[in-house]
């Protein structure tokens, strides 16, 4: 500021360095605080007023200092405005930050449910489904024993053993849904066709899976969540949709975008279904959103339910 004050002094009133008095003004403002910002514009137009005393074209002494007056309180505005600036960016950089750290627990507590349910399918298979195993072994056993002395109790213990392998066969179900192993040790591609072949067997209905492109350099992160989006929308097809057949395709585009899609052909759904969302497509577009995607859900070109994610690979 002194050396702008003594340029002006050496300089005549038409070679004005007015504003360059801005300069300091803004960096203190920006740098420091506010009220040291305005503390140096009331300064600057001191500096200012005496570098011109001597050569400034005003006749009157009143015009000369009402001029200096006017520098004074732009200089002032200058530093309220920067201050402004300033705040305004830290204060978006404070939600920025909020936003990034609410994301990121966002992300941690999705990923705790997941291990969690993970667990729970780990121990429905390891736990449950062994036990069902020794039941059945116990119940071959007995059967065999009846049919042996040849009573009709033999009956109903093989329509025991029916139930339990049934049982099984659920209880394997479930627990290979909730703790999808193929996902880690195969890939995405071979967990998505062992699961919907998994739920096609248990409703008797045939889905198809397509996969286009290499989608090996999916992080097991995103994979883990475009296996619970496919899951979810084809089980809702198969539960509530009454259709004939189920499509699963995922894309990769040449602008490196995954879609994945999922139609069926049947009863589709109304708008007040669509508005009334359950657990269930409220799941998905949580995690489309977790994907940096998007999810839609549109009727079907002929009839039934497209549901349509979009996310960067």
């Amino acid at each position: 500021m002194v050396l702008i004050g003594w340029l002006d002094w050496w300089t005549s009133w038409e070679t004005s360095l007015f504003v360059f008095y801005a300069g300091p003004i803004s960096l203190i403002a920006w740098r420091v605080h506010r009220q040291a910002g305005i503390t140096l514009g009331v300064i600057s137009g001191f500096v200012w007023l005496f570098a011109n005393w001597n050569t400034h074209p005003y006749q009157s002494l009143f015009a000369y200092l009402w001029a200096s007056a006017n520098r004074t309180i732009y200089f002032v505005f200058v530093a309220l405005g920067v201050a402004a600036f300033r705040s305004l960016r830290q204060e978006s950089e404070a939600k920025l930050e909020a936003l990034l750290a609410a994301r990121n627990l966002e992300r941690l507590v999705t990923f705790s449910g997941e291990r969690e349910q993970m667990r729970i399918g780990r121990d429905l298979h390891d736990g449950v489904c062994q036990s069902l195993a020794a039941i059945d072994c116990a119940t071959e056993y007995l059967r065999s024993e009846l049919r042996k002395e040849g009573l009709a109790q033999a009956h109903v213990a093989e329509a025991i053993q029916k139930m339990v392998r049934n049982t099984i066969h659920e209880a394997k179900t479930l627990a290979r849904g909730l703790f999808p192993v193929k996902l880690d040790q195969q890939g995405l591609e071979t967990a998505l066709h062992d699961v919907t072949t998994s739920m096609a067997d248990l409703y008797g209905i045939p889905v198809d899976v397509q996969i286009e492109g290499d989608i090996s350099e999916l992080s097991s992160e995103k994979a883990l969540h475009v296996y619970r989006i496919a899951q979810e929308a084809v089980s809702n097809a198969l539960r509530h949709a009454n259709p004939s057949q189920v499509h699963l395709h995922l894309t990769l585009q040449e602008n490196s975008m995954l879609v994945l899609r999922v139609t069926d052909d049947g009863t589709g759904f109304s708008s007040a279904d669509h508005d009334s969302a359950g657990v269930g497509i409220q799941s998905m577009r949580h995690r489309a959103q977790i994907l940096g995607g998007t999810l839609t859900i549109r009727p079907g070109a002929e009839s039934g339910t497209q549901i349509e994610c979009i996310f960067p690979l």
